[in-house]
């Protein structure tokens, strides 16, 4: 079944390309939004609570620091933040032992 009749022209072909595009991407957008609504009631609910990380499961994990300088506190405190962070464990939960640098 054919939807045009005679000839279908540049901008035609625009316009359903724009639609189609349009289209798929609210649709991903509406697919978004519906999963975190969905996570933060399941979440308010209880229901798949996050598992809070053992500190002694991670300490490979940890950064390793040095002593620290007064030229380097500033560096230390983000590479502490950043570890704190990733961990998703407060700072007096684990105990940074060395700093290495990579290059």
């Amino acid at each position: 079944m054919c939807m045009w009749i005679g000839e279908v022209n540049l901008a035609n072909a625009f316009t359903i390309s724009a639609m189609g595009l349009s289209t798929v991407f609210l649709t991903l957008i509406s697919l978004a939004i519906a999963v975190i609504v969905v996570s933060k009631v399941l979440l308010a609910l209880g229901i798949g609570k996050k598992e809070e990380p053992k500190a002694s499961a991670t300490p490979a994990a940890a950064a390793k620091t040095t002593v620290a300088t007064d030229e380097n506190d500033e560096t230390y405190a983000a590479i502490v933040a950043a570890v704190s962070e990733e961990m998703k464990l407060p700072v007096d939960k684990f105990r940074i032992v060395e700093i290495t640098e990579i290059a």
